[in-house]
């Protein structure tokens, strides 16, 4: 039901009719937690309205893939433009096999979308009678590590020109985190995407040392994990500068799984910014986009 509802309101298409032929060149994506919500609708979009993308659907578990591509291509038609693995972010394991399976297939990728992402403790940002950890290992081992993991799998693989693009949220700005001081080193142009690696690493310990609050984390990891990704995001893009294009975006809060029922947007309009990224062939890099427009990481 859920990806049905994904497939958006624009009416009926004739699955059965094979699509225009592809033109070159063509552009690989890979999208991860591509079966529901914004990255199911970014594999729709691209196998249905664009004619030089070859789009890769990923997802958990087998069930999820074969249920979105049963959703998506029922005749089988759009074989040519659409291809699907099974891939956990959280298991390296997964993430590479995924690799080892992307080489062999198409030996290069264009783009990867890291758009896996949870939020189990809702949108209220108030204070917490409690900091679960194993919830802060779930959510920074999906939203953060798990977007490490999978771009550092693929880089390898990625063409000059390439595109690595992070799906943030304006709640991740730098100006989110709390304490002046990890304000400053996360937003520093100084730092290397290991040394934001283990500046989350630190954030885990705090974590499970109860400090996280002194030490200026804010009580929310969903917002922890996010402006990680984008320290994360501008450190990677000053070492892939003149080689991989590496940038952030926010869709808005949109009605999915994950933004839930009463959010301001369907999946069509929130997909802009990924198409628009996806797209893209010019040069920004280490830059934050957000619905559509260039914005700012802080």
């Amino acid at each position: 039901m859920v990806i049905m509802q994904a497939m958006g309101g624009r009416g009926a298409r004739d699955l059965s009719v094979p699509p225009p032929p592809l033109v070159a060149p063509t552009r690989v994506v890979v999208v991860t937690g591509s079966n529901t919500g914004l990255g199911f609708e970014l594999i729709k979009q691209l196998i249905y309205n664009e004619n030089s993308f070859i789009a890769v659907l990923t997802a958990r578990d087998i069930p999820s893939v074969q249920t979105a591509l049963s959703t998506l291509d029922p005749h089988n038609v759009y074989s040519d433009r659409l291809a699907a693995y099974q891939l956990e972010v959280t298991s390296e394991e997964s993430v590479q096999r995924l690799a080892s399976d992307l080489r062999s297939k198409f030996g290069q990728i264009d783009v990867v979308v890291n758009n896996a992402g949870v939020n189990p403790e809702g949108w209220d940002f108030g204070p917490k009678s409690s900091f679960p950890l194993n919830v802060a290992q779930l959510v920074m081992d999906i939203n953060f590590f798990g977007a490490v993991r999978v771009t550092n799998a693929l880089l390898p693989l990625m063409k000059a020109g390439g595109h690595v693009v992070n799906v943030g949220s304006k709640l991740g700005k730098f100006h989110q985190i709390p304490g002046d001081q990890l304000r400053t080193e996360l937003s520093s142009n100084s730092l290397s995407s290991n040394a934001v690696y283990q500046i989350a690493q630190r954030y885990m310990d705090s974590v499970r040392s109860g400090s996280y609050q002194r030490e200026g984390w804010p009580q929310h990891n969903y917002i922890t994990s996010k402006a990680l990704l984008h320290s994360y995001t501008r450190a990677l893009a000053r070492e892939q500068a003149g080689r991989v294009r590496v940038n952030a975006l926010c869709p808005g809060w949109t009605r999915t799984n994950l933004g839930g029922g009463f959010a301001s947007q369907g999946v069509e309009a929130g997909v802009r910014t990924h198409l628009m990224m996806v797209k893209s062939m010019d040069s920004a890099t280490g830059e934050f986009f957000e619905e559509g427009r260039l914005s700012s990481f802080n």
